[in-house]
């Protein structure tokens, strides 16, 4: 992997890293985030995130959400389990497998 390729590698994880800082200001009781993946939009500027989402009772969710890193905010996701995907906020750290497959906490 050439220079060039290492740093949009490494950029991509921290827009990973800061969408989940939003997707924490989103939903309660996230225990941890598994990204299978992330696109970019050219035109928009926005990422669209496919996640698996853990809670704290261990049940599991996967869904996308978009992302807007000028606005470090969330903008549109799908709810497919509205027990799981509970809006409010989650203020412990959240275990977290970035796209490359790194492992971190945020």
């Amino acid at each position: 992997m050439d220079e060039r390729s290492k740093e949009k590698e490494k950029e991509l994880i921290e827009i990973e890293r800061q969408s989940i800082v939003a997707l924490k200001n989103t939903f309660s009781d996230i225990k941890e985030i598994i990204i299978d993946k992330t696109g970019h939009n050219q035109t928009t500027g926005s990422y669209r995130m496919f996640v698996k989402m853990v809670n704290t009772s261990n049940n599991e969710v996967s869904f996308s959400y978009n992302f807007w890193k000028e606005r470090n905010e969330i903008g549109s996701y799908g709810v497919m389990n509205d027990s799981i995907q509970k809006e409010g906020v989650t203020n412990s750290k959240v275990k977290v497998i970035f796209s490359d497959r790194t492992e971190g906490e945020v």
